[in-house]
């Protein structure tokens, strides 16, 4: 039987045909039907009309078989070439418009944002809030939309929101050093000192009063096994889900608030995974 050829480089294939190797599908076809007529005027030489049709058939079929061709492809570019095209054909199906291009990443001095001031919105709330960002990166909020959105109540709420937050987080890493030192519950390190000195510092400068909150843009990965990362950058602002993971899933939208001193002009959106 007629088997399978392989496409060895780019507008050339290979037909095997009956142990013959003949060059392009075009060729092979031109082949099986020399041999369709090279038979045919054997069969009025040697066999009687019956004969002859069914040879006719059998050829014929042989023929259909060649012009329709069983080729199978084969990839002869290196292995790093192939692995970068799928990886990139790969993330292209696994992407989301909402991501920015890794060459447009925001480039130094930036400041980190502390997670106290990065607020992923429920999932309630995300149709309303992706409707909202249909068009733009960055919407400004009210202290009352972000209560509205994310459900908190802060008591004794003084100032505004973003220093009310802050002063709740100081208090509940006060707390956790707290039962580790004299309860041996729980644990604290050096990084936990170092962010609670650091937001104390904030505090005392009074530099949460000049912030606003901005609902953002953003994607997640796996939302449930990391948490978000943010930085101004000048006058961008960039946004990153960073998480764990075995394989890269499709991205899904996941819009944040973000406590800001100003519109940022622009926004980067990106992700990041560990396994």
């Amino acid at each position: 039987m007629p088997t399978c050829g392989s496409l060895k480089a780019p507008g050339k294939t290979e037909s095997r045909w009956f142990g013959s190797n003949v060059r392009s599908g075009w060729s092979g076809a031109a082949a099986a039907l020399g041999f369709v007529l090279a038979m045919v005027r054997t069969s009025h030489s040697r066999w009687g009309a019956r004969e002859h049709v069914l040879k006719f058939a059998v050829c014929g079929a042989i023929a259909a078989f060649s012009l329709a061709g069983c080729t199978k492809v084969v990839d002869q570019r290196p292995p790093a070439d192939r692995e970068r095209a799928s990886t990139a054909e790969d993330q292209a199906d696994l992407s989301d418009s909402w991501e920015t291009a890794s060459a447009s990443r925001p480039q130094g001095p930036c400041t980190e944002i502390d997670r106290t001031f990065i607020l992923p919105v429920p999932v309630k709330e995300r149709p309303a809030a992706i409707a909202r960002l249909a068009d733009v990166d960055a919407v400004l909020l009210s202290d009352a939309d972000v209560e509205k959105i994310v459900g908190i109540e802060l008591e004794a709420k003084a100032g505004n929101l973003p220093s009310a937050l802050l002063r709740r987080e100081i208090e509940r890493l006060e707390a956790e050093r707290r039962a580790a030192y004299e309860q041996n519950v729980g644990s604290w390190n050096v990084a936990s000192q170092e962010r609670l000195e650091g937001l104390v510092e904030y505090s005392r400068a009074g530099n949460a009063k000049k912030l606003s909150p901005f609902l953002i843009r953003a994607i997640a990965k796996n939302e449930f096994t990391g948490g978000f990362v943010a930085s101004v950058c000048g006058d961008a602002l960039s946004i990153a889900h960073v998480s764990l993971g075995h394989s890269t899933p499709r991205s899904q939208r996941l819009p944040v608030i973000v406590f800001v001193e100003r519109t940022p002009a622009k926004v980067h959106i990106d992700w990041g995974m560990a396994e």
